[in-house]
């Protein structure tokens, strides 16, 4: 069941609703914050949510690499999957 947390991002406090564990949770929060702190720079000047829409598609940049990198790695594993099942069945 979800349930109400309040995380920190670049200081300012927020309500999320979620069924992740607080450890989770932290782990979160403190990657997005790493991550906003980097696109933010030693930059104080640069607006917030400029720094929050780039650290965004950072993110989401990360995410399609991984998902595609994924994908290439399941279709090989099942290409090994199915070879290996077609190399038993002759030798049966």
């Amino acid at each position: 069941m979800k349930r109400a947390v309040e995380i920190t991002l670049l200081n300012q406090k927020f309500t999320v609703k979620t069924d992740a564990d607080d450890g989770q949770v932290q782990r979160l929060t403190d990657y997005v914050e790493k991550k906003l702190s980097e696109m933010q720079g030693g930059s104080k000047t640069t607006p917030l949510l400029g720094v929050a829409l780039l650290t965004c598609l950072n993110i989401a940049e990360e995410y399609f690499k991984l998902k595609e990198s994924r994908s290439g790695t399941v279709v090989k594993a099942e290409k090994k999957i199915k070879d290996l099942i077609q190399l038993i069945e002759e030798r049966a």
